[in-house]
Formats: C-alpha cells, sequence, structure tokens
C-alpha cells in the first residue's frame, strides 16, 4: 500500500518497506488520463483566445485607452480618424463601425485595415458640410487587400462637386512610386447623396513613374449607388489606370423612379478588362458612356428608363451579352438608342439581348465602325449603320471586317489590306454608281491567269486570305449585273456630210456584245462600215454619209455585258 502522494495530481508512490494494490496503480493511470483530457480543452480554449486576439478587432465605439469612442453625435471626424490611424499603428486587422449614425467631414481608411459595418440599414456614415473633394479614400500608397463592407454613407447632398467612396492612387515619393487600391473587396454598400460620384475610382496626382498609378484587381459586391439627379452627378466615375475591375450583383440608379433624369449613371475613361455581371442601371439619360477603353464585358444586366443607354467611343472589344433593354432605347424624338458606336475604330459584339419597350434604334453604328456585330437578340431589334461601308480605292483597308459594302467610284484596286486569318471569308458588295475593277497586280489573286476583273452595282466579291499565294485569294463572285442589257431606236436628221454616229449606251463598261441595224431607207442606203464601241458609246461608221432630210435616219441598236 503507497505511503505518500504527489503534489498535484495525488498519485501515489510507494515506499521501500510498501507493496502495490491494483487498485492503486489503476487510480493513478485514471488521474493522468483525466489530467491529459483537460490539458487538451484547455489548448482549445488558449488557442480560441489567441484567434481572438490575433484577428485585432477595434470597436469604434468603445476602443482602447486613450481613443474616445463614437457615440452618434455631433462631428466625430477626429474622433474616427484617431481610431483608423490607431489601428494601422498598432497592427490592428479591422475597425468595426456599431450600429448608429456618425457624421464626419471624411473617412480616410488605410491599407491593411478592414472596415466593417453592421449593415446598410444600422450603420450609417454622414457627410457634413465640408471643402472635401473626396469624402472617403484611402491614404496610403498602395492599399492592399482590404474589405470594406455592411454601411451606408450619405452625402445628403451638402457639398458640391463631393464624391463619396474614392479609390483614389497617390504615388509614393520614392521607388516604386506605386500607388492606388489594390486586391480589395467593397461589398453590402449602400452609397447616395453625393453631388459628385458616389463611387469614383482615379488618380489624385501626377505620376512620378510610368504606369505607377493603377486601381487594379478590385472587386464590388452588392453595392447601391443613387446618384444625385443633376448632370454632373454619377453613380461610378472611372478613368485613367483602370484594370481588372469586378462589379456584381450591384445597382446604379438615379432615385427617380420612371423619370429618364438628366445625367450619367456609369462613366468610363480609359482602362481594360472591366466586368459588370448582374448590374442593374435606370432612370437616367444615359447608363454608360465609354471612352478609351478594351476588354470590358456587361452580361446579364438589367437597364430600365433610359434615353441613350449605352455610347462608346475608341472601345476595343465591348462585349454586351444577355442583357434587357426595358423602355432604354428612346427619348421620345426617335433619337434614342441602346448601342451607339461613335468612332471608326469601336469593336462591340451585342448578343442574347433582348429590347422590349419602346425601341428608336437598338444597335446604331456609324457606318464606317470597325467592327459592329450583332448575334440572337430578341424583341424590338431596330438596327442602322453595322455595316462598314468604305470607298473603293487603290489599296483598301479592311482591318478585321468580314462582311463590307464598298462605294464604287469607277477606279482600280490592285490591293486588299486586312488582318483576317487564313480560311476566313471576308464578303464584299459593290454598291453606286460606276464600276470598280480588281486587278491582280497587287496581293489580290484572280483565278485562271485573269489579270483584272469588273464589278458593278450589287455585285459581290468573296475573298479569303491564303498562306500558300501570300495574298487574298478569290473565290467566288456574284455579279447580278453579267447579264445587263441595253436596247434603243436612234432617229436623227442626215445632214449629206457626216460619215459616223455615236449612240451613248449607258452600261457604264465595255458592252460584251454590241449591234447596230440598219432601220430607215435612210440609213440603208448610206450602208454600214463598221461599228466599234467603249465604256460609254457605240459608234457606227456608214460607206457613205446619208443623205440631207428631217428625221430621215434610224438605227436600232443592242448593247449587253
Amino acid at each position: 500500500m503507497a505511503s505518500n502522494k504527489t503534489p498535484n495530481l495525488n498519485l501515489d508512490i510507494w515506499g521501500e518497506m510498501d507493496y502495490f494494490k491494483r487498485a492503486e496503480l489503476n487510480g493513478n493511470f485514471d488521474k493522468l488520463d483525466d489530467f491529459v483530457g483537460d490539458f487538451s480543452a484547455t489548448q482549445t480554449t488558449v488557442s480560441t483566445l489567441t484567434n481572438t486576439v490575433d484577428s485585432r478587432e477595434i470597436n469604434a465605439k468603445y476602443p482602447p485607452a486613450p481613443l474616445v469612442g463614437l457615440i452618434g453625435s455631433g462631428d466625430e471626424t477626429d474622433k474616427l480618424e484617431a481610431i483608423m490611424s490607431f489601428a494601422k499603428s498598432n497592427g490592428y486587422n479591422k475597425v468595426y463601425l456599431p450600429k448608429g449614425t456618425f457624421s464626419v467631414k471624411y473617412v480616410n481608411y488605410r491599407d491593411g485595415i478592414y472596415l466593417d459595418g453592421a449593415g446598410i440599414n444600422k450603420t450609417f456614415i454622414k457627410a457634413l458640410v465640408s471643402a472635401e473633394t473626396f469624402f472617403m479614400r484611402s491614404i496610403d500608397s498602395p492599399t492592399q487587400q482590404i474589405v470594406v463592407s455592411n454601411f451606408t454613407i450619405d452625402g445628403g447632398s451638402v457639398n458640391a462637386g463631393q464624391h463619396g467612396l474614392g479609390l483614389i492612387a497617390y504615388p509614393l515619393q520614392v521607388s516604386p512610386f506605386h500607388g492606388g487600391v489594390w486586391y480589395s473587396v467593397f461589398k453590402n454598400l449602400k452609397i447616395k447623396g453625393f453631388r459628385g460620384a458616389q463611387i469614383i475610382i482615379t488618380k489624385g496626382a501626377e505620376e512620378l513613374a510610368p504606369s505607377s498609378l493603377p486601381n487594379q484587381f478590385n472587386i464590388f459586391e452588392n453595392i447601391q449607388a443613387y446618384r444625385v439627379a443633376e448632370a454632373t452627378s454619377y453613380c461610378l466615375y472611372m478613368e485613367n489606370q483602370i484594370g481588372q475591375h469586378t462589379f456584381r450583383n450591384c445597382g446604379f440608379d438615379c432615385p427617380t423612379n420612371g423619370i429618364k433624369t438628366v445625367g450619367t449613371n456609369i462613366y468610363v475613361d480609359g482602362g481594360n478588362t472591366l466586368l459588370f455581371d448582374m448590374v442593374t442601371s435606370q432612370n437616367s439619360e444615359k447608363v454608360l458612356d465609354i471612352k478609351n477603353n478594351k476588354n470590358t464585358t456587361l452580361k446579364n444586366c438589367w437597364f430600365e428608363n433610359v434615353k441613350y443607354c449605352i455610347t462608346t467611343y475608341k472601345t476595343t472589344n465591348l462585349i454586351i451579352d444577355s442583357a434587357n433593354f426595358a423602355n432604354a432605347c428612346s427619348d421620345g424624338a426617335s433619337g434614342g438608342y441602346g448601342v451607339k458606336s461613335t468612332d471608326t475604330t469601336d469593336s462591340i459584339i451585342v448578343s442574347s439581348c433582348s429590347f422590349n419597350g419602346t425601341v428608336d434604334t437598338s444597335i446604331w453604328g456609324n457606318g464606317q465602325s470597325f467592327e459592329i456585330k450583332s448575334w440572337n437578340n430578341k424583341g424590338t431589334v431596330v438596327n442602322k449603320g453595322l455595316i462598314r461601308q468604305i470607298n473603293a480605292v487603290d489599296a483598301v483597308s479592311l482591318g478585321n471586317v468580314k462582311f463590307v459594302y464598298l462605294t464604287n467610284q469607277s477606279g482600280t484596286i490592285n490591293t486588299l489590306n486586312h488582318t483576317s486569318s487564313s480560311g476566313e471569308l471576308i464578303c464584299v458588295k459593290f454598291h453606286g454608281a460606276g464600276t470598280t475593277t480588281l486587278t491582280s497586280s497587287g496581293n489580290i489573286k484572280l483565278p485562271n491567269g485573269i489579270t483584272s476583273i469588273v464589278f458593278r452595282q450589287g455585285d459581290t466579291a468573296i475573298f479569303t486570305p491564303t498562306e500558300l499565294e501570300s495574298g487574298v485569294m478569290l473565290v467566288g463572285t456574284n455579279k447580278f449585273s453579267q447579264n445587263q442589257v441595253k436596247t434603243g431606236t436612234l432617229t436623227y436628221s442626215g445632214d449629206g456630210t457626216a460619215t459616223s454616229k455615236t449612240i451613248a449606251h449607258g452600261l457604264g463598261v465595255v458592252p460584251s456584245y454590241y449591234h447596230v441595224e440598219l432601220a430607215s431607207a435612210g440609213a440603208g442606203t448610206a450602208g454600214k462600215k463598221y461599228v466599234t464601241v467603249d465604256a460609254t458609246n457605240i459608234t457606227i461608221y456608214f460607206n457613205t454619209p446619208p443623205a440631207s432630210g428631217t428625221n430621215n435616219v434610224s438605227l436600232n441598236w443592242k448593247a449587253e455585258v
């Protein structure tokens, strides 16, 4: 039997003269097992506490001393700024804005600091009268990997020209000079009442190095942005270096239900690779004015109560897919539109969209656009100006266009410049008075040794680029005018001296067949010597001059191509 116990777990200790009892030994094992179980639970508790400490969150209502918490009364700008600065300086990860309404002149968010509210209907940040251009902005260069979420920002229309949420790129003063907001998420926000832009993405200073001020790789989700009913107010305003931005399940509206209010909801000037997915935009003159942009996609969007929905200028690879235009294409004076190109370099695809309600024009090109395609669209589809029209000149530039109207200039084309790939088909339709002659003296490959071929209004020609012959090969024609026939009777008065007579045939080209028949005694007596022809006239030469008389010479003629 054990004569001693350990001080902590009270385990049995046997002396030299003690004897073992099985119950005592099993009791020691039970105590050790209980201790190990308690220790594991303690470790879990410690781990949980450690994770809590590591999250390093400040509740803006109850911040650590010596900070003063927000109370929802008066101007609380300095208190919130002190909390944000303290969080950045002391390694905190998040500032929490609890339920309440807090009035400030500005909000400066920081690199690495999440800013989170209790919800858009619980936490409100209201703008006070100030001279601040940007109500909310980052002051770090760059600002990366933050989340701003779950509150309402209300401009209250108190400051002329003021912008709401700003992603503003400021440069560092030393290499690598980078600024801007990167890899960040903005979600579950309501932004309203700013007389400038509700959301603005731009740069705030001149660059110190090329391409040093991009805003890029940012995501906006579940955003409600309501602009003021003024021409200078926007829901979203983006310019300069903007890359890889996603807007998902957002509403960009003017809160004038059913009224097409003056102004533009979304303005984009510059940038590359933007995605608008499940975005709704309503109640405005314009939804989107997009310029100098590449590779932007709008899909599954809803546009309603708009006069001039989408306007483009120097926009490359704009894709509008599966969008609904509901009363979004009319200004009441036949000048409204769904999508309009205003520059010859635009390239746009509009596919699987629905145009409903009053539609003046659904898709409006300018007749010279680089490439505008309309595929599988439904509803009231009224397109115009989509086919590229080019004047026939010596060297024609087609770009990547696969169907083009070529205006006849009664001239010659030797070269078709293009960017199409080998095997793709290019269709050229000739229209307008006159003719166009294609020759093989440039990069045009004509079949069977032909050196030239003439096309007239209504004719078409099909080409394909070929690597085998280093040019564009004519693979098919449809010459609607090839059997065109002109006939007539010319009656005139002989003068006893003229030995020839000219007849205008009006074909515009040299006829492949022509004939003149002597149709009166006066003509028969003179006799036909021979006949010549050119692209304008048939000329008959007589053996002797027709005798003098009044309308005594009649000639029946025929010309065809």
